[in-house]
């Protein structure tokens, strides 16, 4: 019979007429990873990278106790570190605004080092 997909298989009931059957089976893997890369393409459309100017960046909030240190010395809430300068933390957290905008919290045992940049 022309025309059935691969796949697919046809059954004649007794009255004569023809039933097409087609059965569901699992994606190759190479037909999953291109399915998988439009969904990732769609998805990250208009998620071009922003760059953060971090040249400059000023202490908002000291959270559980008050281990955030620029350049190893104790800072304050609205101190402001410049590049190269490191924020750094103890068992504290923090929330730094930088110059160009951006806010960030840094977590506990972490350290910030002002005018470095990281890419994913």
């Amino acid at each position: 019979m022309q025309g059935i997909a691969a796949g697919s298989e046809s059954v004649t009931a007794n009255d004569g007429r023809i039933w097409l059957i087609r059965s569901i089976e699992p994606m190759s893997f190479c037909r999953q990873t291109v399915a998988f890369s439009a969904c990732l393409t769609v998805s990250l459309v208009g998620a071009a990278p922003v760059v953060a100017n971090s040249e400059k960046a000023t202490i908002e909030e000291i959270l559980d106790g008050d281990e955030l240190f620029i350049d190893d010395q104790k800072a304050k809430v609205e101190e402001t570190a410049q590049s190269p300068q490191v924020i750094s933390t103890g068992v504290s957290r923090g929330q730094i605004a930088f110059s160009g905008g951006a806010v960030g919290r840094i977590n506990r045992q972490s350290l910030v080092k002002l005018g470095s940049s990281c890419f994913f």
